[in-house]
């Protein structure tokens, strides 16, 4: 059964805060609140500023930083300081944002992470810029890389031959209907562009979170409106990249414990990091996640504050 967490009660108490008194100078001022609960509800309001949005994307938490990232209004300066960030997934997010410059875009298709170079070409240079946003030379060297899919897509940018369904899923004027439509079609971009389309509604999401193809799983369970329900099918997955996004919605979400308790035990570090930085993340397995064998696990439940100080006491 779902839990209730004094943490998720706190969120909406900010948040309705924000929306009770959003003046543009009590916006400024929540920015440099000492909570980084604070601090993200602040970047989420959707009447945030661009100029606290660019001081948020200096925020030591990442969580703060993934929360601008998401935004459309963050000036394109900010995002080319996020392009450099150390998570893999608010670089991944700058990929997403129209206004990114092209010269951190250029950046992000040779990131070391195949997801984030993926999403520059797939989502910056194929959807955004419409196959004109990354330069020929660029496009030649995704052509070689290592993943087979990144391949594939740079060999298809580079031949400009986009199909009309393609397009049609990729359209923000498509209807949902035809959306779920094709979301049923054999090419697995079309699938891609509808598993991250705006007007894709959440049951046709729901439905390709179970499709074959891995990467329109990962489009499916990175985008904030797909049904808790189905990005919690991802916790036993065997891709890591995979685990880390359910992780991270599962932050999100009134997932249950045995939920939460499965994830602090993943094999991967960076899906325990996540849980040990949960702002829902009860006692029980924040000390757990103190004796980690990973120090970086550890360090980030430390920093907690869920973390009762009977047990740092302990750690110390």
């Amino acid at each position: 059964m779902a839990i209730e967490k004094k943490d998720s009660f706190l969120f909406r108490r900010y948040r309705n805060l924000i929306r009770s008194n959003a003046s543009p100078e009590t916006l400024a001022q929540y920015a440099e609140d000492e909570n980084d609960l604070m601090r993200c509800c602040v970047a989420e309001y959707v009447d945030t500023s661009p100029e606290t949005l660019a001081h948020l994307a200096k925020d030591a938490n990442r969580y703060v930083r993934q929360a601008v990232a998401d935004r459309e209004e963050t000036p394109p300066k900010s995002l080319a300081l996020l392009a450099e960030d150390v998570w893999w997934i608010v670089r991944m997010k700058v990929t997403l944002r129209s206004k990114t410059p092209i010269e951190s875009l250029i950046k992000l298709a040779e990131d070391e992470e195949w997801w984030v170079r993926f999403n520059a070409l797939f989502f910056g240079h194929i959807i955004i810029g419409n196959g004109n946003r990354l330069p020929k030379k660029v496009l030649a060297r995704l052509a070689k890389d290592e993943n087979e899919l990144v391949r594939e897509f740079a060999t298809d940018a580079a031949n400009a031959d986009v199909q009309d369904r393609r397009l049609a899923a990729a359209d923000q004027n498509t209807s949902p209907m035809r959306l779920a439509q094709l979301a049923g079609d054999t090419d697995v971009l079309v699938r891609l562009n509808v598993a991250i389309n705006p007007r894709t509604l959440p049951i046709t999401r729901a439905y390709l979170a179970g499709d074959a193809d891995r990467y329109v799983q990962m489009s499916v369970v990175s985008r904030p409106d797909t049904p808790p329900e189905a990005c919690r099918r991802f916790v036993d997955d065997q891709d890591d990249h995979l685990r880390v996004l359910a992780a991270v919605r599962n932050k999100h979400d009134n997932v249950s414990l045995d939920t939460i308790v499965h994830l602090a035990r993943d094999t991967s570090r960076y899906v325990r990091q996540i849980i040990a930085g949960g702002e829902d993340t009860p006692p029980e397995i924040l000390a757990l996640l103190l004796k980690d064998v990973d120090k970086s696990v550890s360090r980030i439940a430390i920093q907690n504050p869920n973390t009762p100080r009977e047990l740092l006491a302990m750690v110390v």
